[in-house]
Order: structure tokens, then sequence, then C-alpha cells
């Protein structure tokens, strides 16, 4: 089936509803300036740049106070920031007064105010009003040559609201936004708004290339800096944490950026600290949409349905057709591998939003982890049809074409998914070491996951990836979403770079952990249990230590155990995940040490009944993890303190290349990791094998 994605919004220059001549955008701006009170918007000593000023710095009661110390006729030139920074304080109702002044009015900023209107109104839930509006901007500019770079930022983002009805006016709203740059190469806040738009189709490479040439403009600006950090969390790349950092520097008020960090915190399953973060931000707008949202979803993740169904009232009370909650809580239910709650909240988003093209997403995405592949397919056909620019969707309706060339083979607890052309070699070999890791886990867990398990075997890792994130590019080997289990196949690899059978043995295990733990076990728990079993297994499977790891170690790179989450999604170093597995695996060998194996299932157990690590670890394991901290550093340094302290203090150092060389270095540093390996193997293509 051919499916073609409808550009990339990286090159958009046909437009649909859109006619005026790029020249038309280049005009300057002067007769907009000269309505300002005081002089130009550029003039730092203007009120509107004052109050710009402020709002930048989240100091929005200041903002207020001093639009409203102005009088007419001056005052109704400040009217629309006035409606910006009230509404920044989720006074709507004042907001929406002060936008209707400046519309009324005339004022130089009347188109902002309008399209902030219809936001409210958006918002409000009054959506075909909105679109109504919105549409009026299509008139406005095929219809005035004078527009201002700030004109044309407010167009694009109208018909960028357009696009649930019209995917094509997401071309339109590209045009918009880069008339405006091209008006004003300098204008920061339409590149913002442009990034936020590529990054909402999933083009994150062309996002960030935006926010950073905003920030090249205005190092400081905390909506680019939030933007960037959106960008880089959803790229799983280090750095957004820091942009976030600097974003609430500038402006600690910024709830977008408090939302992200919230978001951030759930997705390394601190949640928490998610709370506190999102209770800073309702301080500020305690009529957030996207910060209810954010409420919501910890709520529900914590098992707490009265404060879930709280937040959600109060939403329901702002908008009552809003999909951003449910969609949230599918969205951060699905990164603490809840599949099923996923699917449910973003069908209830669904319902409350038929042209939510995201939320259709989500719930097929969440049908096909649950292995509702029917289901999933239609749901996909359904978002890619309202929004042909995500790649999200069209890859993973791409993967589900491939789908009617597997062949399908019944074991007793599997149904495992084979490429015909590899199947007859395969399937006995994935048959019987499925069912050997069945067999071996079930009766070390006495527990009996929900089966059969649907296992896929992928003999492109493309497709394998597409599988896992809707994108191509993802390292890993394998993936478990419960009793749905997905894994290259070897013939997706070079010769020696996997060991297939361990990996099938990992994502086994990772059925029995989240099965047993009702999916609430955290990302470093299941993950060194299941290398810890791939040991166990077999001699020889799952991660060992190596000279990263080592140097990692020795430079304190590794995350503590109570904060081992951040080890797998906020590395600080290129290899720092791989290198959590196998610090995630010697946490539950040494746990089992000290405790017995009985340990490790009476913890999944314990996450089932939504016990958080801290509390685990007090009532089995009879210390506070903090404590085991400590403990476990003691361990690391007992095992691998004399191998640390040999590793050269440069890693430039030269390596030996005879055993002359080598003999010669570890007669002067006798415990010399590298050389000692040097030598080791140096001996042995001598033929010195007893040395």
């Amino acid at each position: 089936m051919s499916r073609t994605l409808v550009g990339t919004l990286a090159a958009m220059c046909s437009v649909a509803l859109i006619t005026a001549p790029a020249a038309a955008c280049t005009q300057d701006s002067d007769a907009r300036q000269r309505a300002l009170p005081g002089g130009a918007l550029q003039d730092a000593g203007t009120p509107p740049a004052q109050m710009r000023a402020l709002m930048r710095e989240g100091k929005y009661g200041q903002a207020e106070r001093y639009a409203l110390d102005w009088v007419a006729p001056d005052r109704i030139q400040l009217e629309n920031l006035l409606g910006e920074t009230l509404l920044a304080q989720g006074k709507r109702d004042e907001a929406a007064e002060a936008f209707r002044r400046s519309i009324a009015a005339g004022a130089w900023d009347a188109l902002d105010a309008r399209l902030n209107a219809a936001i409210l109104d958006f918002d409000r839930g009054a959506i075909d009003e909105a679109l109504t509006q919105f549409d009026a901007f299509i008139d406005v500019y095929n219809g005035d040559a004078d527009l201002t770079p700030e004109d044309l930022t407010a167009v694009g983002t109208a018909v960028r609201y357009l696009g649930r009805r019209d995917p094509q006016m997401f071309r339109d709203a590209v045009r918009a936004y880069e008339d405006a740059v091209e008006s004003n190469p300098r204008y920061v806040d339409a590149m913002v708004q442009m990034g936020r738009l590529f990054l909402s189709k999933y083009n994150s490479r062309e996002a960030r290339s935006i926010f950073e040439e905003a920030l090249k403009l205005d190092p400081d600006n905390p909506e680019a800096l939030t933007g960037l950090a959106a960008v880089l969390d959803f790229d799983h790349t280090p750095g957004a944490t820091d942009a976030l950092e600097k974003a609430l520097a500038v402006n600690p008020n910024l709830v977008p950026a408090r939302a992200l960090r919230a978001r951030m915190h759930v997705a390394a399953e601190r949640t928490s600290e998610a709370r506190e973060e999102i209770e800073r931000a309702l301080e500020v707008n305690p009529n957030s949409l996207e910060a209810l949202s954010v409420l919501a979803a910890v709520e529900y993740l914590e098992d707490d349905r009265s404060a879930f169904e709280e937040a959600r009232g109060r939403v329901a009370a702002l908008n009552p057709v809003y999909p951003g909650l449910h969609a949230t809580t599918a969205d951060m239910l699905a990164k603490m591998r809840r599949y099923q709650g996923a699917s449910e909240m973003a069908a209830e988003a669904v319902r409350l939003d038929s042209l939510s093209w995201e939320s259709h997403g989500l719930l097929g995405i969440n049908q096909l982890r649950l292995g509702q592949v029917d289901q999933a397919r239609a749901s996909l056909e359904r978002a890619f049809a309202g929004d042909p620019f995500n790649p999200w969707f069209k890859n993973n309706l791409d993967l589900l074409d491939t789908f009617g060339r597997y062949r399908r083979v019944e074991t007793q607890h599997f149904e495992i998914y084979l490429d015909e052309r590899e199947a007859d070699l395969l399937e006995p070999y994935v048959a019987r070491m499925a069912e050997e890791a069945f067999s071996s886990l079930q009766l070390k867990y006495n527990y009996t996951p929900p089966t059969p398990i649907r296992l896929e075997v992928y003999p492109s890792h493309a497709d394998f990836s597409v599988r896992i994130l809707g994108m191509a590019g993802m390292g890993a080997l394998g993936v478990a979403f419960g009793s749905v289990l997905a894994m290259d196949s070897p013939s997706a690899r070079d010769p020696g770079q996997f060991n297939w059978a361990s990996t099938l043995w990992h994502e086994v295990a990772h059925a029995f952990h989240l099965g047993l733990s009702k999916h609430r076990v955290p990302r470093w728990f299941t993950e060194g249990l299941a290398v810890h079993e791939q040991r166990d297994a077999r001699p020889g499977w799952g991660h060992t230590p190596d000279i990263g790891f080592l140097r990692a170690l020795s430079q304190d790179l590794l995350y503590p155990v109570s904060d081992l989450n951040k080890g797998f999604m906020r590395p600080k170093y290129p290899q720092q995940v791989i290198h959590s597995y196998y610090q995630a695996s010697l946490v539950v060998a040494l746990i089992e040490e000290l405790h017995g194996f009985g340990a490790l299932p009476a913890m999944l157990r314990g996450y089932a009944d939504g016990k958080s690590t801290d509390e685990l670890f007090r009532e089995i394991l009879d210390e506070p993890v903090g404590q085991f901290d400590g403990r476990f550093d003691r361990h690391l340094d007992g095992r691998f303190g004399a191998v640390v302290e040999g590793l050269p203090d440069d890693e430039s150092q030269a390596v030996p290349r005879s055993l002359a060389e080598a003999e010669a270095v570890l007669q002067e540093r006798p415990a010399d990791f590298v050389a000692r390996m040097v030598y080791g193997r140096l001996l042995l293509e001598a033929g010195r094998t007893r040395e």
C-alpha cells in the first residue's frame, strides 16, 4: 500500500489559501510603530517595551499594575498586552475584556488581540466560533500588503489552528512565519512559533535548528530555551535540563517550562518532583489547561483517583471538550509502560474531540503495543488522514503494511511472527528458546504472565525501530510492551553484533516483570532484573563492564541507585544508557546476594501494590534507598577499585604496540589496566598462551 507523507514542513512554498506575494511582506512597520505611545517599539523606554520586559521575566502582576496605571488615550495601546499578562495569571474573563477593548479601539496591536481572543475562545471549547475568527486571518494576509512581522506571525498562528480541519494550512503557517522572519531577520517570536510547529509534526531536526538560530539572536529568550529543551527531550539528547534551568532563571513563572520539567520528572519516574513543579505552575496560573493536565496525569499515576477526578473537573469547567488532559495522561502512562491505561485515556481524548489527530495517533500506537493490530490500523489511518505531515503516523502504517509477509507460529505460550523469507530457518530455534525462557522464569517467579505472548522478529532494524518509537534510528535490540515483544532478527544486524537468544531471554523476562508488577516496575529495576536473568541463563550472556564504564565510575559520572532511572532517561554522556543496564544488574545482584532471590519478586509485587522504591527498600531490604546508595558505592569500590586505579590518567596515552613496549610500561606502572590488556593480547598473538 503506497502512502505519501505530505512534505516535512521544511520547504513548503506552495500555499493553499494564502496568496499574497512574498514581496508584500517585506514592507517596514513604521505605521505600526508610530501608533505606539511614546515612540517606536524598539525604544526600550516605551510603555509596551517595558511591559514586555516585565512579562519576559514573569513579573505578570507588576506588568498588570503598570498597564492599569495608564489612562486614555495611551492606555488603549496597552490593552492587548494587559490581556496577555492577565491570561498568564489565569484571569480569563478580564483578559477577554482587555482583548475586546484593544480590538474595538483599533490599537496598534489589535491584530494580536484578535488572535488572542480567538485562542481564548478555542481554549474555552468554543471551537467553531474560534475557527471562524482564525479563518478571517487569511483575508488579512491576502488583502493587506503592509503587514508587520508581528502581523505575519499572528497570521501564521491563526492558520496553524485551521490545520485541524485542513492540514494544508500547516504549509500556510510556515509560509507566514517565514515571511515574518524575512521581513525582520531578528524577529525571534516568529522563529519560536515556527519551531513549535515543526516539533508538533515530529520534525525535531528542523525545530532544533530554528530554536538554535533564535537563541543566537536572543540567548536568554525563555520561550526559545523552553522550545529547545522540548526538542532535546523529544530526541532523548542531553541538555534539556540545562536549557530549562536557563529559561526559568530568566522567567521563573513560565508555565510551559514548569509543565515540561514536570513531564520530564514523570519520564524519570519521579512523580513527587513532578507534582512540585506543576504546583508552582498553578500558583502562577490556576487555570492553565496544560498544567492541570499534567497534574491530572500525576494523580492518575499515583492512583489517587479522587484527585484525578478533581483535576479533570477543573479542566471540564474551563473547556468541556478539551482532549489535552486525557492525551497528556495517555502519553505519560505510556512512558511508564502502562499501555492499557494509555489506550483507554487516548480513546477518551478522541471521544471529546474527534479532530484531535494527536489523540487518534496515541490511541493507535498504544493499541499496537497491546497487540490490537486491526484496531491500531483504523486509529492510525484516521490520524494520518487528518494530519498527513506527521511521520509518526505514516511510519507505523507502513510497518503495518509489512505484516502480511510474516508467518504466525503458535507454541504453548507464544504467537511468534517471523518473516516468510527466514521463517523456515528461525522457527525451531526461536520457538525452543522462547519456551525455555518461559518455563525457567515461570518456575523462578512462581508466576504466569498473560498468554499467548506475541513475539515479533524483524529482519529490518529500521522496521523494529519504527515499532518502538515510530522513527528509524533506535539503537535497542528488543522491546517489551508486556505480553507483546519485538526484537531484531539475527539478519537485522551484521554477524557478531549481538546474541539474538540472549536478547530474546531478556525480553521474555520483561514480560514476567511487567506482568507481576502490573506494569509499575521502575525502568532501572526491570532492566537490571532482565540483564541479571540473562547472566543466570547462560555464561557470557548479558551486559559486561568495559573501559568506558570503568572511566565513568572513576569520574563519578554514574547516578546513585536512588536516581538510577536518570541513567536511562537523562544520560550525562553518550554511553550512559548502556552502562546503566550493567549498573542496574549489579544492584539486582547485590540485592540477591544480601537478601536472597525471593526479595526480587517481592519487590515486583510491592510495585504492583503501588509502593514506592524507598518504601520497598525499607520494608524488604531493611534500609532506605539513600542508605543503600552508600552500600552500593562501597560494593563497586570493592569490585572495581583496583582496576579503576590502574586506568591511565590520560586517555590519549599511547598504547603499547609491541611486547617490549608493554613490558616496559608494566615495569613502570604494574597496575596499568590498558597496558596489561594489550600485553595479554600480544602474548596470545605470539602463541604464549600460558602467560
